[in-house]
């Protein structure tokens, strides 16, 4: 039987370029699904935009010799969730007059609170109550934030508990931001700004 032989310069068939098409939209949604929504990064990226926006007011509390109101803010809208007010303002700043400002809302799925974690960064206890609710930093007289020594704002998914990390306010302004690693019950921390 003499069967035509194909013209190697004759290009593809239509199959061949089908289902390398189909091979290709595959890997694409597999990639899409693996990246859309990682618990454990959407926590992480919400507590770096939380300590940049307190570093943000801090620093400019200092700058203009004023105080940073930080409003910590446990519900939105009845649903789980919050929201942060991090401003700076002359010295005096009333948490009533800074309720109206921009706030940034925590990212669907993101919530405020400690998950799984048992034990915080600085080795206490995550049950001490809720998110700190109201820090007053003043220009030159560091942060009050109240008896522990330090204010932390654990943020964790709403979903998956073992995704939290912390944004831990010094006396002195300085935010330090750690990832809670749940397979060994320990955090992992970033260099403070």
């Amino acid at each position: 039987m003499n069967t035509p032989r194909r013209d190697p310069r004759a290009g593809f068939t239509l199959i061949e370029v089908m289902v390398v098409a189909m091979i290709v939209v595959a890997l694409t949604s597999v990639t899409l699904a693996s990246n859309r929504e990682n618990p454990h990064r959407l926590v992480y990226h919400e507590a770096q935009q939380i300590r940049a926006d307190v570093t943000e007011a801090v620093s400019a509390s200092e700058a203009r010799g004023g105080d940073a109101l930080l409003v910590a803010i446990a519900t939105v809208r009845s649903r789980v969730g919050g929201s942060l007010v991090a401003t700076a303002d002359t010295v005096g700043i009333r948490e009533a007059d800074v309720m109206g400002r921009e706030r940034t809302s925590l990212n669907a799925g993101v919530q405020w609170g400690a998950g799984s974690a048992i034990a915080g960064p600085l080795g206490d206890a995550t049950n001490g109550g809720p998110v700190p609710r109201l820090v007053r930093c003043s220009a030159g007289r560091g942060c009050n934030v109240g008896v522990r020594g330090t204010a932390t704002y654990y943020v964790t998914h709403a979903r998956d508990a073992s995704a939290v990390a912390a944004v831990v306010l010094t006396p002195d302004g300085v935010a330090h931001l750690y990832r809670y690693i749940p397979n060994v019950a320990s955090w992992s921390t970033e260099a403070a700004r």
